[in-house]
């Protein structure tokens, strides 16, 4: 089943009695090791994966319907940048298996709440889409939201942390789907995740966050020095 949240959210998910109150988990990798398909110089990679970062958890802290934004990472420096915008961060204790480190992280973190797990690569995420698509995850199992190229994953709502099942991977978007998540279209600024330069063009045509735009700038920067 497909649901379509592009309508302004007026007019799609529940009545506001029935709205939950979420906790969006963030996942990311420590610094060095993300984001290792962007073939960029080393310090540019990881300026732009923390910029990516920094814009993703200051939308979410913008979303109504979001009580708490929570950081799942291994890196202490990470922590200490998200400690910075008054968010807390959970040991990744996923060895390596990010669906393992969610399904941890959504019963460690207390009060268990509705939980939903947002990419650290959505530069382009915006607020207002995001309110919507969970006005619309407050019912049912759970849904998710499929990347760009269609077969993986960005946004996955979990109501009940409890017994959630994450998929992430490899064609995570089927997994999810087989799950018994609904699948909801959403806006390409909730789909478009950046894993390659290419990714990050298209991301730029859409509108970057402030902290990836300033990151990306060195980029333009560099290849007019080359020029």
């Amino acid at each position: 089943m497909s649901v379509d949240v592009s309508l302004p959210s007026g007019r799609v998910g529940p009545s506001g009695r029935d709205r939950l109150t979420w906790r969006a988990i963030v996942p990311m990798k420590d610094l060095p090791t993300s984001k290792s398909r962007l073939r960029l110089p080393e310090e540019l990679r990881r300026n732009i994966a923390l910029g990516m970062l920094m814009d993703t958890m200051s939308v979410l802290l913008k979303v109504p319907s979001v009580g708490e934004v929570v950081l799942l990472t291994g890196d202490l420096d990470l922590a200490r940048e998200a400690d910075r915008l008054g968010i807390r961060s959970l040991a990744d204790r996923g060895d390596g298996d990010l669906n393992l480190a969610l399904r941890e992280a959504m019963r460690e973190a207390e009060p268990v709440m509705p939980t939903v797990v947002v990419p650290a690569d959505l530069p382009c995420l915006r607020a207002n889409y995001v309110e919507t698509f969970l006005k619309v995850a407050s019912r049912g199992r759970g849904c998710f939201a499929a990347d760009a190229d269609g077969s993986g994953t960005t946004l996955a709502a979990f109501p009940d942390p409890m017994v959630a099942s994450p998929a992430y991977g490899r064609g995570s978007a089927h997994f999810h789907a087989l799950a018994g998540m609904r699948s909801v279209e959403v806006p390409v600024w909730l789909r478009r995740d950046v894993d390659t330069v290419e990714h990050l063009s298209v991301a730029e045509a859409l509108g970057l966050g402030i902290n990836t735009r300033s990151a990306a700038r060195q980029r333009t920067t560099a290849r007019t020095l080359l020029i």
